[in-house]
């Protein structure tokens, strides 16, 4: 192998140039994974490599060795490219297609296979033979000669091309600026470019040189390598600061911390003036906040060399404009003592730097802002102004979350419609009262009161007018609350007024309070051109002298308020110990009328015959008893009415349904068959259920019983509630084969103006008829009755008679059948059974 001075100073160079710099990216920059290292990296091992197989070339001594290393630089120089390709697009930060990239490697790729299977490489199609040429300064180089391929001829047209794409993507960098980075890679592509066309030369002779292709990438790699150490310094220098910053930046996290530590409010804003003094070294700071409603600000707090200052209120026209800012901090130098003069807190911190952070809700709407003044010109401007936007940050959180939290409290303890205090605080307020009156001997009284049939004025007015009128009464009702009268809203249209720590009359004071609220109530309402007056009804009670448990107070009010509306209404009635237990009593039947129905013990039918003028049986009417182990016996007209109350009446009348059936299958088994039917009282309540007619028929199909073994009885008054709904079921359950029997007769206000509609087979004449039935007054009704019923082919019952004249005296009118203590009591199943037997009609 020949060397020569020149040549291996050259490519010795040039292969430590590239080695130093492939070992500074190693070191600096593909650790971390960057492309444009990463392609730098290989960039200059490929150099390495070129620059080595170039070197070796022309030091050949032979035309094998020549051949060989010639083949290892051509491929060499022909993977650089699209390595070169890829650290220049990234370097200059532009973008290729992908489809780009790839065409770059597939044709890289074909020419090396090319190169490397070729007998004379790529460069040479045949003829080709070792010489040895003399350089400029005397030296000796080897090199081939031959004719030259087309391989060769298309390469450099696609390197050439290829380099000229890139001048163009670097002329880009020109027009955005970039004019450094811009020329820097024109130049190389360019020295490339020269160096492409010097080694066509050298493969034709014209020129006795060596091959300087690798000279560009290493130019390249030296370049790039200085720009990473440069900006590898500039990150140190930054990195330096950044950590100074830091160190600042931990102490003001630190202060944040100490002022999330506090309460809430005052305190929390207090102490996060004092870290932010003490961090800044300002000589005032003060946060305060913005009222919206009537351009205002009001400090919330003001903090002088770590002493708390009084709050003051002033208008935000009165700060001069220069000085607000409302989405970013402010900072500002100048006399500010000597320039505003009238401000006395610039006066009192001899200001000469002016800092303004605004505070801001979510959607960018200024909510305050935190001013601190220093005696001197700030000199870390950067650092002061994070620590701000930190501080700033924090405190307009904080805000929002005491208005949140206020937001929540009044949601919680007030009515959003009259603005007054709602059932919860009342709770409150009744217990702190009810402990009040308990230690100091007074009373407490509350007035419970709702409006009298407000709901028709939603019917009449509109549910907007009615709004009206709450809000109104509300406004009036505000009026009179004070210190010791607490009003609130405690459902749609009732109202509670506590009277605190009354010393005697209580009833009296109670009853002087009701007048002058219902004066209020009463006072017309005008909406919308329109005149409503409304009226109320009201229950009150003593406390603790009615009632010992604050819990039961609003209840107690709450019966008495029931009792107020039971009477007459428009009146208040005070609570008494008696109707406490009235409405216990209405809970317990209540809840144990329930467990009769489920446990089928205590409850049981009677049935009452009702019999001809001679007492012989025609039918019976069941009743249903009660009779209770923990209460006794209790009233029907009582617990019935509790079921319907309650909604336990649809399982009563079924239950009374099954049971008159399992007694007429067992009677018909021992022979005994009543002549007509057995009523079952039915409530209109029941009736007007959407499976009614379905079940009753389907009990009396389990129990093998004809509907025309059965009546169903109504009253007048339960018809009234719902006639039309009451009319389509008993024409469906007339239909079935049943009987329909009125009871109760004459006692309802419209008997004459729906009879007519109603699907009857028997009237029965209601007892009160009958016990003065020898009364002029009471005759004529009863004897119009029956003959309306004989007009209408209605069967007549009269009901309660106890007397035989009562019986002349109605058979004389044409009733033909009666029912009453005169022929017998209502009687258990046995007993009716065995009665049923000895006064059966003859056949």
């Amino acid at each position: 192998m020949l060397t020569s001075e020149i040549i291996s100073f050259y490519f010795s160079a040039s292969i430590g140039i590239n080695a130093l710099c492939a070992a500074v990216l190693l070191s600096s920059g593909l650790k971390e994974q960057r492309g444009l290292f990463k392609a730098l990296f290989f960039t200059c091992l490929i150099s390495i490599a070129s620059q080595y197989a170039t070197w070796q070339y022309h030091s050949a001594i032979d035309l094998a060795s020549a051949l060989y290393w010639l083949r290892m630089q051509t491929s060499l120089v022909i993977l650089g490219l699209p390595t070169f390709c890829m650290a220049f697009v990234i370097w200059s930060r532009q973008k290729i297609p992908n489809w780009a990239t790839w065409l770059l490697w597939l044709v890289g790729i074909g020419f090396c296979i090319f190169n490397m299977l070729a007998e004379h490489t790529l460069r040479f199609s045949g003829d080709v033979e070792l010489i040895r040429y003399t350089l400029f300064n005397g030296e000796q180089a080897s090199r081939l000669i031959g004719s030259r391929s087309l391989g060769i001829q298309f390469y450099l047209i696609y390197g050439i091309a290829v380099l000229l794409v890139l001048v163009g993507l670097s002329a880009k960098l020109l027009r955005v600026k970039r004019y450094t980075l811009g020329a820097l890679l024109i130049s190389i592509l360019l020295l490339q470019l020269i160096t492409a066309l010097m080694s066509a030369k050298i493969d034709n002779g014209e020129l006795n040189m060596i091959y300087l292709g690798g000279l560009p990438f290493t130019v390249l790699n030296f370049v790039a390598c200085i720009s990473i150490s440069a900006s590898l310094n500039r990150k140190s220098k930054s990195l330096r600061q950044e950590i100074d910053a830091r160190g600042n930046l931990e102490m003001v996290l630190s202060g944040i911390a100490k002022g999330a530590l506090s309460k809430h409010g005052t305190e929390f804003f207090a102490q996060m003036m004092k870290e932010l003094q003490k961090l800044s070294g300002c000589k005032v700071a003060y946060i305060s906040l913005f009222n919206e409603h009537d351009a205002y600000i009001t400090t919330t707090v003001v903090m002088h060399e770590n002493r708390m200052l009084d709050n003051y209120t002033y208008r935000l026209s009165d700060v001069p404009q220069e000085l607000v800012s409302t989405d970013k901090c402010l900072l500002l130098h100048d006399d500010f003592a000597a320039k505003y003069p009238q401000i006395e807190y610039f006066k009192m911190a001899k200001a000469k730097s002016y800092l303004n952070a605004p505070m801001t809700d979510k959607n960018g709407k200024p909510m305050g802002n935190i001013v601190m003044l220093f005696d001197q010109k700030v000199s870390d401007e950067l650092t002061l102004l994070q620590t701000m936007d930190i501080f700033r940050s924090r405190a307009a959180a904080e805000i929002q979350r005491n208005m949140l939290e206020s937001q929540l409290h009044k949601m919680a303890y007030f009515d959003y419609q009259t603005q007054l205090p709602n059932i919860t605080k009342l709770h409150e307020k009744i217990a702190a009262a009810f402990d009040a009156s308990t230690q100091s001997d007074n009373q407490s009284i509350l007035i419970v009161f709702d409006l009298n049939h407000f709901n028709e004025i939603n019917q009449d007015y509109g549910f907007e007018a009615a709004e009206a009128c709450i809000r109104e009464l509300g406004n009036r009702l505000s009026s009179y609350a004070n210190k010791d009268i607490f009003i609130a809203r405690s459902g749609g249209d009732e109202f509670s007024v506590l009277i605190e720590e009354v010393a005697m009359l209580a009833d009296g004071i109670a009853r002087l309070h009701w007048d002058a609220i219902r004066a209020k109530v009463e006072q017309e309402f005008c909406v919308e051109g329109r005149v409503i007056k409304l009226s109320a009804s009201a229950g009150a009670v003593i406390f603790p002298e009615q009632i010992n448990k604050a819990h039961e107070v609003k209840r107690c009010a709450e019966i008495a308020l029931a009792k107020a509306k039971h009477s007459r209404g428009d009146t208040l009635e005070v609570f008494d110990v008696t109707l406490l237990e009235e409405n216990n009593r209405k809970r317990a039947i209540e809840s144990l009328l329930h467990q009769a129905i489920e446990q089928d013990k205590e409850l049981f039918p009677v049935y009452q015959p009702k019999v001809d003028a001679q007492g012989r049986l025609i039918g019976a009417e069941v009743l249903c008893r009660w009779i209770s182990a923990e209460v006794g016996f209790v009233p029907p007209d009582e617990f019935i009415a509790m079921a319907e109350n309650s909604g336990s009446i649809n399982k009563l009348g079924f239950w009374m349904v099954r049971k008159v059936c399992e007694h007429l299958h067992d009677w018909q088994k021992r022979g005994l068959t009543i002549p007509s039917r057995v009523a079952i009282n039915v409530s209109a309540v029941q009736l007007v259920q959407k499976d009614f007619v379905e079940d009753f028929i389907a009990i009396l199909d389990h129990y093998e019983i004809s509907p025309a073994q059965v009546e169903i009885e109504l009253t007048e008054s339960g018809l009234l509630t719902n006639i039309d709904g009451c009319i389509e079921k008993l024409n469906a359950l007339r239909e079935t084969g049943l009987t329909i029997a009125l009871d109760d007769f004459g006692t309802g206000y419209s008997s004459l103006s729906y009879l007519k509609d109603l699907p009857l087979d028997v009237l029965k004449i209601d007892r009160s008829f009958v016990n003065v039935i020898e009364e002029k007054k009471a005759s004529e009704l009863a004897r119009s009755i029956i003959t309306i019923a004989h007009h209408m082919s209605l069967d007549v019952v009269a009901e309660g008679v106890e007397e035989p004249s009562q019986v002349n005296t109605l058979a004389h009118m044409g009733c033909a059948i009666f029912q009453g203590y005169h022929f017998a009591k209502p009687m258990k199943a046995d007993e009716f059974y065995q009665w049923a037997i000895d006064n059966a009609k003859p056949c």
